[in-house]
């Protein structure tokens, strides 16, 4: 049976991250990547999983109690990342970026969600990103990191989770 090119790239990458016992670079500053994998919130210094979910443009996190505020005449977010299996719940405060809307399969909106910059470490690496703020709760993963993230960071293996470390160089 012929493999296509790139499940040929992936295999090699996948096998070369075996040997060398670290992440595989797809291509420079590129690394296979699973469907899930760790990062880490340095402002909370928590590890969590996260989806890697390329139909999602935006990357959104698992936000509760979301209050907005004003400060220095600039709009302002506060709100918490439920913890979960007994560890303790974060409160952030973060800028309002912008505010989308979420548009259901049959065209109907069903709500707005704000979204703000997030720092995450993620393969090595810190990453300051979009996330919108979105009830979670029904996933396993409190974090789904989108294409705007994942677009120049990762080649993903749909059959493959957790290939790469969530810290950030020199943490």
């Amino acid at each position: 049976m012929r493999q296509s090119f790139a499940a040929a790239i992936l295999s090699a990458c996948a096998g070369a991250a075996a040997l060398i016992g670290g992440p595989a670079q797809a291509t420079p500053g590129q690394y296979v990547m699973g469907w899930i994998e760790q990062l880490r919130l340095p402002a909370a210094e928590r590890v969590f999983n996260a989806k890697l979910d390329t139909g999602a443009t935006t990357s959104s996190v698992d936000a509760r109690e979301i209050e907005t505020f004003s400060r220095d005449e600039e709009d302002w977010v506060s709100f918490v990342i439920p913890g979960r299996d007994g560890a303790e719940d974060i409160r952030l405060e973060r800028e309002i970026e912008r505010r989308v809307e979420i548009i259901q399969q049959d065209g109907e909106m069903e709500e707005h969600r704000y979204v703000v910059i997030l720092s995450v470490c993620l393969s090595g690496t810190l990453h300051n990103a979009q996330f919108t703020l979105a009830n979670r709760e029904a996933f396993d993963e409190q974090f789904l990191l989108g294409r705007r993230l994942l677009k120049d960071v990762a080649v993903i293996h749909p059959g493959e989770k957790f290939l790469t470390e969530p810290g950030c160089s020199g943490n």
